[in-house]
């Protein structure tokens, strides 16, 4: 799917945005350039090689290339553009390179110095063959007075404006420490709180509209004491049925409860929270990690269970496969078509992102400049959210991921501290749970309950 360059914008709060002369028309050019070069039916062209050998820093030259992304997303009815730059360090691009499928042409960046400004050279080639289809060289002078670029986006070449925004509040219980909604449950808005020893379930309402029905957790293992409950709730289809996996880290395993029309009845116990399912090869599998006893962060050993043929009983002898990564605090992940794995998304120990791609391999580092906080998720299968934090509490990152990069797209500020992030829906729109909690200058700790919308289009 063409991705949009888009701008946050949450009611009267606009991230500050800066222009840049220079490399906007370098970028416009450039553009031009390529488009003459592709004269066969509705090409698709992804940049898969960019190197800065210019006197820009890495900033300045990761600005172009979102310009020139920009003005090439900006031909969509003649060009369809696919970004998979993950990140740009030490003058070279890294991209994601684990879904090509449809892709048939590559474009070659360099940007390099003239004795009057800035040059960049492009050239497309077939990626099956290497076949070179043509090279453009565009320079532009660098007027003395002109003002570097201070943003990755610039709002003269915005071709959508992204909102972020909040449609519904609600307050809970400050018992709850996990929500998250049910989004196959056939049309129904079920939407599920989790509570150290309960679940309330709203059906076909919303926690403004009824009390909800609260079902008992009856944990039959010893709890582990922990400084403040996290926890997970995980729904499963597997053929006709469906599941809810019920986790938390007092708790040294996850409650599989399988749905019936009577409710929530016990299945199994998995020694391991359940986080998403992916197909592998040709398997399906089911992914997830312990938490560390008591805290709020995952061992980092990924469990792997076969569910192809079915949701299979396990025991305290069953043996699974594993990979291990390295501990972190949530994980998330970016599908191709039928359920196969493009990127995943990780948040480690440090506080930092990772991504690797879909046989683990690492394509963007965990380094300062990807700080975040212990929270992400993925929304649409498009959309690429984090927490974070800044002088006011805690805050939102978004970031754009639909073909397998990673641009971002801005961040916002909110009011106290987030608790934990899942993926919604509600009146239609795609968006995410957000429950978090503020506290009065007495103390008082209130927790809410809030659907954001995540929407290119003004509604």
């Amino acid at each position: 799917m063409l991705k949009k360059v888009l701008v946050i914008t949450l009611l009267s709060f606009l991230t500050p945005l800066f222009s840049q002369p220079s490399l906007g028309r370098l970028a416009s050019l450039t553009s031009n350039g390529i488009y003459d070069l592709m004269k066969s039916p509705n090409p698709v062209l992804a940049t898969v090689e960019f190197r800065n050998a210019s006197f820009l820093s890495d900033f300045e030259a990761q600005t172009f290339y979102q310009l020139l992304s920009m003005e090439l997303e900006k031909q969509e009815n003649r060009i369809e553009y696919r970004d998979l730059l993950v990140d740009f360090s030490g003058g070279n691009g890294r991209f994601n390179f684990s879904d090509l499928s449809g892709i048939r042409y590559g474009l070659y960046l360099v940007l390099l110095d003239t004795p009057e400004g800035i040059g960049a050279s492009a050239s497309v080639r077939l990626l099956d063959s290497s076949r070179l289809l043509g090279l453009i060289y565009k320079t532009v002078p660098i007027e003395v007075n002109e003002h570097w670029a201070q943003s990755s986006v610039n709002s003269g070449g915005v071709s959508a404006a992204l909102i972020l925004k909040m449609l519904q509040r609600f307050r809970l219980d400050n018992s709850v420490f996990y929500v998250k909604q049910d989004i196959e449950s056939s049309g129904q808005n079920e939407l599920y709180a989790l509570s150290p020893d309960h679940l309330v379930i709203w059906q076909g309402t919303l926690p403004d509209q009824g009390l909800g029905k609260k079902i008992p957790i009856n944990w039959t293992f010893p709890k582990t004491p922990s400084v403040q409950n996290e926890g997970r709730l995980t729904f499963l289809k597997v053929d006709t049925n469906r599941y809810i996996a019920i986790s938390a880290n007092f708790a040294p395993q996850s409650l599989i409860m399988q749905i019936t029309g009577l409710g929530l009845e016990q299945y199994s116990a998995y020694p391991f929270v359940p986080l998403l399912s992916a197909t592998l090869g040709n398997e399906r599998y089911l992914l997830g990690s312990r938490f560390v006893p008591g805290a709020n962060y995952y061992d980092g050993k990924i469990q792997l269970l076969n569910i192809t043929s079915g949701l299979p009983l396990l025991s305290e002898s069953t043996k699974l496969a594993q990979r291990y990564i390295e501990p972190f605090f949530d994980l998330a992940v970016i599908y191709r078509d039928q359920g196969l794995l493009n990127s995943f998304f990780m948040v480690g120990e440090s506080y930092r992102l990772s991504m690797l791609d879909a046989e683990w391999v690492p394509l963007l580092m965990p380094t300062p400049s990807y700080a975040t906080g212990a929270n992400l998720i993925t929304i649409a299968n498009k959309w690429f959210l984090t927490s974070g934090v800044d002088e006011l509490g805690d805050s939102l990152n978004l970031y754009d991921a639909a073909d397998g990069g990673l641009r971002f797209i801005g961040s916002m500020s909110l009011e106290g501290k987030i608790h934990s992030i899942s993926e919604g829906i509600l009146e239609g729109q795609a968006g995410v749970w957000l429950l978090r909690f503020t506290v009065d200058h007495n103390g008082a700790k209130t927790k809410w309950l809030e659907f954001w919308r995540v929407s290119n289009e003004e509604k």
